[in-house]
């Protein structure tokens, strides 16, 4: 033993190194050396992350915050939105891989900040289009409910939406909504008289809706006076 100079047996057929362990853990008279002697394990050549700062630190960049909201006039809620804070993690990325470097060598230009968000913004219309034009096969039908409640509060609410897939007549879609209704949602089948039914002027939802209270939307009325 490198840690007491004990001088121990080894037998590969019999115990193998089980009694070299047993004597570091239970008989060697210098445990702490017998410690120093071991290989470093990989994990701790690797810094433990840090998920807190010390209070100075903490109040360093308070003073900092302070000066930001005081110099560009902004307000003081800014730090707290997602925004600012995904920067601010990101540039502490940047300084935990690339080490202390000027804020003005990382930040980018007004300019380019400008140019990029134009080129962000066409790729997100285009991946809009293509949703849209994925889908515009499929025929959509929703349903949303608007109501009054005992102490007069307002309530908005999107119960379902769905795919109707046969082509869009008024008995077809008023069998639809019933059965979405009734089937789907657990509402009892009387409930339909129960509505007021707002919607288009399409002809297929007007017939659908003949036998129940249905008033037309006021924008698309608006809509199609415009257009006209």
């Amino acid at each position: 033993c490198r840690a007491c100079n004990a001088i121990l047996t080894y037998n590969s057929k019999r115990s193998g190194t089980s009694s070299l362990q047993q004597h570091v853990d239970f008989g060697c008279s210098c445990p702490a050396g017998a410690a120093s002697q071991r290989q470093m394990l990989v994990s701790e050549y690797l810094l433990k992350p840090v998920t807190s700062v010390p209070a100075t630190v903490k109040s360093q960049l308070s003073d900092k915050c302070v000066e930001f909201c005081f110099w560009d006039i902004r307000p003081f809620h800014m730090v707290a939105e997602k925004g600012f804070i995904d920067l601010a993690q990101e540039l502490i990325n940047v300084g935990a891989s690339h080490g202390h470097v000027p804020s003005e060598s990382v930040l980018p230009d007004p300019t380019t900040i400008s140019w990029k968000c134009k080129v962000i913004a066409a790729m997100k219309r285009q991946d809009v289009v293509r949703e849209i034009s994925r889908n515009m096969s499929d025929i959509i039908l929703t349903i949303t409910c608007h109501y009054i409640t005992p102490d007069f509060k307002l309530k908005n609410r999107l119960l379902i939406m769905f795919p109707h897939e046969e082509a869009k007549t008024g008995d077809k879609i008023q069998r639809e909504l019933q059965q979405q209704l009734v089937s789907v949602l657990g509402f009892d089948a009387a409930v339909m008289n129960k509505f007021v039914w707002v919607t288009d002027q399409g002809s297929n939802i007007i017939a659908a809706l003949v036998p129940y209270c249905h008033l037309d939307c006021q924008d698309h009325v608006y809509n199609t006076v415009f257009k006209h």
